[in-house]
């Protein structure tokens, strides 16, 4: 067989604003991306991915791979929501995996394969689907992400998982590329890999007693930070002097960090640089967390947190939930995001007080006053930001942008 198929399914919408722009696939778990993980448990396997069609463009275009490509042979369709315990073979009878209502993989021969693709973004008789398929189902104990929370909940076991998996099964423990100043500290070394051209200042502590710490190429580490696992920090960032991040943190590619960081996971390309808390976060992509932000993850009475999913609050059942913030969103100075706040993609808020709770994708204001952000100006931002990192804004996302511009009108009257 040696094809794989990485989809999302319907259950793609519990994670908007985070995957406005992405599949759910592309979303950071641990260390990598959720499809990192399959590629690198399946080493040689021909990939594609199944999407949503309006995002195949630009997930093609960020990848290189076949999207919503449907072949007629036999593949392996894995839910990127599904996060595997061990790998599910690639030969093997027809098969159907399934974590409650939702299908975590199917393993199907060439005369299905074609068939199937074309369901999973419709939950509306997806059962019925499955009975004419007339292949056996069988039930997984395993985890399926439901919410945003369940990625960040379930973070730190995770950092620990992929630690084990990417430093060569734990040969590479203890392995330090980088520099490291004599001054520093390293507690436990065992449990900590550093990559390539990665700087440690004097006085920082890299603390992996309580977990393991990853630290890619050619990220920084300024004086006097801490840094206690387990925690992830991918290549090209920079923790800025004196910063705190806390177990349960992944950061990714070609971000700045300050201040406080806890349990939270921050997509590549955005920024939290200066003085304020971030904790039990989700933040996408090209974001700015101004300076003296501070985000809300635990309510006075210590009851569960409600989030805004779809249209719907939710009651997520946990203690602590802090902000879902989609790309290009910023945050201006002194803002204060109250618990299980979510902030749509390319808005900008700013002002005191807490601003509302939900805020639409393309919002401008804060406690005292919301409009709509204006598209040129919010892609004219998008264009600058991006241009300093040397990256232009691609024809396929400002596409998306536009699109998502007009889909959401409704939400901001």
């Amino acid at each position: 067989m040696g094809r794989i198929c990485i989809f999302e399914d319907d259950g793609y919408r519990n994670f908007l604003p985070l995957v406005h722009l992405r599949a759910v696939f592309e979303l950071r778990f641990g260390i990598d991306l959720l499809f990192q993980k399959i590629i690198r448990r399946y080493p040689g396997a021909a990939m594609s991915f199944f999407c949503r069609d309006h995002i195949a463009s630009l997930v093609a275009h960020n990848h290189g791979l076949p999207v919503n490509d449907v072949r007629e042979e036999g593949c392996l369709f894995i839910n990127a929501r599904f996060c595997l315990d061990t790998n599910i073979p690639l030969e093997g009878d027809e098969e159907i995996g399934m974590v409650g209502d939702s299908m975590a993989y199917a393993r199907f021969g060439p005369q299905k394969s074609g068939r199937i693709t074309p369901v999973f973004c419709l939950d509306e008789g997806f059962p019925e689907f499955m009975r004419k398929m007339n292949v056996k189902v069988k039930d997984c104990d395993a985890f399926m992400a439901e919410y945003p929370w369940d990625f960040i909940l379930s973070n730190p076991a995770r950092i620990g998982e992929d630690f084990n998996e990417m430093v060569e099964g734990g040969a590479l423990r203890g392995t330090m590329r980088g520099e490291v100043h004599p001054e520093a500290c390293v507690v436990e070394p065992n449990n900590v890999f550093m990559g390539e051209g990665s700087v440690v200042y004097p006085f920082s502590v890299i603390d992996g007693k309580s977990g393991p710490v990853y630290i890619g190429d050619h990220v920084t580490v300024h004086p006097n930070s801490t840094i206690q696992g387990p925690v992830s920090i991918c290549s090209g960032s920079k923790v800025k002097a004196g910063t705190r991040i806390g177990g349960g943190t992944s950061i990714g590619e070609v971000c700045k960090i300050g201040g406080e960081v806890e349990e939270s996971i921050v997509l590549s390309y955005s920024n939290k640089q200066h003085d304020g808390f971030l904790g039990h976060s989700y933040i996408g992509s090209w974001c700015n967390i101004g300076a003296g932000t501070v985000t809300s993850d635990l309510k006075n009475d210590y009851g569960p947190v409600r989030v805004r999913v779809n249209g719907t609050a939710v009651d997520t059942g946990k203690m602590f939930v802090g902000l879902i913030m989609g790309d290009h969103a910023k945050s201006g100075i002194n803002t204060m995001f109250n618990t299980g706040t979510v902030v749509g993609t390319a808005s900008n808020i700013f002002g005191g007080g807490f601003p509302p709770k939900y805020i639409p994708p393309f919002s401008w204001g804060g406690a005292e006053n919301m409009e709509t952000y204006k598209l040129e100006k919010a892609l004219s931002t998008a264009r600058a930001v991006m241009a300093r990192r040397g990256i232009e804004l691609s024809a396929e996302e400002e596409e998306l942008l536009r699109a998502l511009f007009d889909m959401t009108i409704h939400e901001r009257m």
